[in-house]
């Protein structure tokens, strides 16, 4: 009885793990940096000109107009800065240029006018 208990939790751990794997794993659309886990997808798209982050819902662009959005940027020597992100198209948002340094984390949180909270979290690639 033991064994089986212990056979049937290891397969429940197997197969929880691979489905925690997929969930929320959504390939770039636009060269960027995705955010880390979730349903809610992120993809930050750093260029000369400009820091875009485009938003979408299982691969399906979600609409942020009337949305507020920042980007917390934490620097390896503890020292932070906020940027305010600017709507810029039906699912995305801009802010300037922004010099990320190796080991930055980044933080994008949306808020919608029902008081509903997006967060994306970035981690490493090209920071």
């Amino acid at each position: 009885m033991k064994r089986w208990r212990c056979s049937s939790l290891a397969a429940t751990l197997a197969l929880s793990a691979s489905v925690a794997g997929a969930h929320g794993d959504w390939p770039a659309k636009h060269g960027g940096e995705m955010n880390v886990g979730g349903e809610i997808t992120m993809e930050m798209v750093r260029g000369p000109a400009a820091t875009i982050i485009y938003v979408e819902d299982h691969g399906e662009p979600v609409m942020v107009a009337g949305t507020r959005a920042t980007l917390e940027l934490q620097r390896p020597g503890g020292s932070r800065s906020t940027l305010v992100l600017r709507h810029r198209a039906d699912n995305s948002f801009q802010a300037e240029p922004v010099d990320f340094e190796q080991g930055s984390r980044i933080l994008v949180t949306i808020e919608f006018d029902s008081g509903i909270l997006m967060v994306g979290r970035f981690l490493r690639r090209f920071f």
